[in-house]
């Protein structure tokens, strides 16, 4: 099964290393808290849309009416834009 993919706008990962954090907020986070349930440890993806995807695993959840979605960068690819 593919991991999700959740958006980030492109600052997220400017600059982004290998074992950095980035927070999904909004309705990113919604989704990943509410809709899929994701939970500490499991893996995901993360996109800028503009080139960059990074495969992350969650490192803590927090839902409620502003929920965000803390992810550890475990790798992180160039690819080429559709």
């Amino acid at each position: 099964m593919t991991a999700p993919l959740f958006w980030v706008a492109p600052e997220a990962l400017a600059g982004a290393v290998t074992g950095g954090t980035v927070t999904l907020s909004g309705a990113e986070a919604h989704h990943a808290a509410s809709v899929q349930r994701l939970r500490v440890g499991e893996t995901v993806l993360v996109s800028d849309a503009v080139g960059l995807r990074a495969q992350a695993s969650v490192t803590a959840v927090r839902g409620g009416a502003s929920p965000l979605v803390d992810l550890r960068l475990d790798g992180i690819e160039q690819v080429a834009r559709r």
